[in-house]
C-alpha cells in the first residue's frame, strides 16, 4: 500500500492530538468587533445571496435522492447561517453530526428502517479543538469541554463536521475575516477617538483676538491692549460662544475705527476634522474589501459607473458561490456520504449540489423566450428553430406533466400566428405551471 513519506503537516499537541489556535485574536474581542456597524452590514450580506440561494439532489437512485431531500433541505438554512458566520468570525465552526435509526417513508408508501440525521449540532469555537492523529495527519475528531460541568467529550470523525477553509490545506484552523480586518477595526477607532478629542478640545468655532502693542484707554484708563484683549475673549465667553454683548462689541468696533491692529476671527476648525472622517471612509472600505464586498454597492454607491458596479456585484456573487460550494462538498463529504453507506452501502451515488447564485445564459433564454411570446411577426418563425421544452428547462420554469391530469391543465401561453400562415397554422405551446 502507497504511503506518504513525508510527516503529518499538522503540529498539534503531543499527548493529547489538540490543535491549539495559532492567533492572538480573543473570542472575547471578536465578539466586540460585530459590534461595529459596517462590520455587523458585512457580516449580514455575506451570507445573505447563500441562504437565499438553495440546495438540489442529484443521482440516479430515486429513493436515494428523495431520502437526501427529506433529511437536508429542511436543516439547511439554520446550517448554512452559522456555518457561514463561523467562518466569518473565527475561520472556521464545528458541528456535533446526530444519527438515529428511524421509519422513513416513502412517496409510494412504503415504509423502511434507515439511519437518519437528527440534528447538525454547531458547537462553540471557545469550548471546542480539533483533534487530529499526530503521525499522519488524519483528523480524528473534536475534543469539546462542558461550559457547565467542565467535562471533557470527544468527538469522534464519524459524528464531527469541521467547517473550516484552511487556505493552505494542512487541517489547522483558518482565520476568519475578523482575523483580516482587526488591524483596520482597531486603526479606525483610534481614527476616531483622535476625533473625539480634537472634537472636545475644539468644540465649534474658536475666538482670536490680535492687538497691537501698546496702550489704550479702556474704561477710563489706560490700559495696556493685553489686558485688553484677554477682557474682550472673556466677556464673549461669558456670554456665549457666538455672541458678544453689546459694550464689547462697541468696544471692539471703536477700537477698530482708531487702529487698524486690532482684529478679531471667529475660526472654524472643521476643515481639519474632515480628514478624521476621510480616514474613516477610507478604513470602512477596508472592512469591506476584508470581506470579499464591493464596498461601492453595499456602502454607498457614491462612484464608478452603473456597468462597474455590476462587475464588481458579479465578482462578489462568484466568490460567495464558490463558498457555497465548498460547504456544500464538505456536506456530501461527511454526513451525506455516510447516511448513503449505512443505508445503501455505497457512497457518492447521491449528493446535494449548491445552485448558482447568477445564471447569465437562464438570463439569455428568458428573454428569448419572452421575445417568442411577445413578437407577432417572428413568433412563429423562431419557435420553427427552437427546442421549446429545453427552453423553458433552461429559464428554470416549473411544468405541469400529463401525469397530473386532466384537473391540473397548465395555463398556456401560445405564439400568435400570423394570419398570412393561416393555411398551415404553427404555433408552440409552453406550459407552464
Amino acid at each position: 500500500m502507497a504511503t506518504a513519506k513525508t510527516p503529518a503537516q499538522v503540529i498539534v499537541d503531543y499527548t493529547t492530538g489538540e490543535l491549539e489556535p495559532s492567533s492572538k485574536l480573543t473570542f472575547a474581542k471578536i465578539r466586540k468587533m460585530r459590534r461595529d456597524p459596517t462590520i455587523a452590514l458585512c457580516r449580514r450580506f455575506g451570507p445573505a445571496p447563500i441562504l437565499a440561494s438553495t440546495w438540489s439532489v442529484e443521482g440516479d437512485d430515486e429513493d436515494q435522492t428523495f431520502f437526501l431531500e427529506s433529511q437536508f433541505l429542511a436543516l439547511r438554512t439554520p446550517f448554512l447561517r452559522t456555518a457561514l458566520l463561523g467562518e466569518f468570525d473565527f475561520g472556521w465552526k464545528p458541528y456535533e453530526l446526530v444519527f438515529d435509526l428511524a421509519d422513513f417513508e416513502f412517496p409510494d408508501g412504503r415504509v423502511e428502517k434507515l439511519n437518519v440525521i437528527k440534528k447538525v449540532k454547531p458547537l462553540r469555537n471557545d469550548d471546542t479543538k480539533a483533534r487530529y492523529d499526530k503521525d499522519t495527519g488524519d483528523f480524528l475528531g473534536f475534543s469539546h469541554t462542558s461550559q457547565y460541568t467542565g467535562e471533557q467529550i470527544f468527538i469522534d470523525a464519524e459524528h464531527s463536521l469541521f467547517v473550516n477553509f484552511d487556505d493552505e490545506g494542512l487541517g489547522n484552523y483558518a482565520e476568519g475575516t475578523m482575523h483580516v480586518v482587526e488591524a483596520v477595526y482597531d486603526a479606525w477607532n483610534d481614527a476616531n477617538d483622535g476625533a473625539a478629542r480634537y472634537d472636545k478640545k475644539m468644540a465649534g468655532m474658536f475666538l482670536v483676538v490680535y492687538y497691537p502693542v501698546g496702550e489704550t484707554k479702556f474704561k477710563g484708563t489706560v490700559t495696556d491692549n493685553a489686558t485688553i484683549a484677554e477682557e474682550i475673549i472673556k466677556a464673549i465667553k461669558s456670554s456665549g460662544a457666538v455672541s458678544i454683548p453689546v459694550d464689547v462689541q462697541d468696544l471692539v468696533s471703536d477700537l477698530q475705527k482708531h487702529s487698524s491692529g486690532w482684529k478679531i476671527e471667529f475660526l472654524d476648525p472643521q476643515a481639519k476634522q474632515s480628514s478624521f472622517v476621510d480616514r474613516q471612509k477610507y478604513l470602512d472600505a477596508l472592512k469591506a474589501r476584508a470581506a470579499g464586498l464591493p464596498e461601492r454597492s453595499i456602502l454607498e454607491g457614491e462612484f464608478g459607473t452603473k456597468a462597474e458596479a455590476g462587475i464588481h456585484a458579479s465578482a462578489a456573487l462568484l466568490t460567495i458561490h464558490l463558498k457555497h460550494e465548498n460547504i456544500t462538498e464538505l456536506m456530501n463529504a461527511g454526513p451525506v456520504n455516510r447516511l448513503l453507506t449505512a443505508n445503501w452501502g455505497k457512497p457518492d451515488t447521491a449528493w446535494l449540489k449548491a445552485m448558482p447564485l447568477t445564471d447569465e445564459k437562464a438570463a439569455v433564454f428568458k428573454e428569448v423566450l419572452l421575445a417568442m411570446m411577445a413578437d407577432v411577426a417572428a413568433g412563429p418563425d423562431i419557435a420553427d428553430k427552437i427546442d421549446a421544452e429545453a427552453l423553458v428547462n433552461a429559464v428554470g420554469l416549473p411544468v405541469r406533466t400529463a401525469e397530473q391530469g386532466d384537473e391540473l391543465q397548465p395555463t398556456a401561453a401560445t405564439v400568435p400566428i400570423d394570419p398570412a400562415q393561416q393555411a398551415t397554422p404553427r404555433s408552440v405551446s409552453i406550459q407552464v405551471a
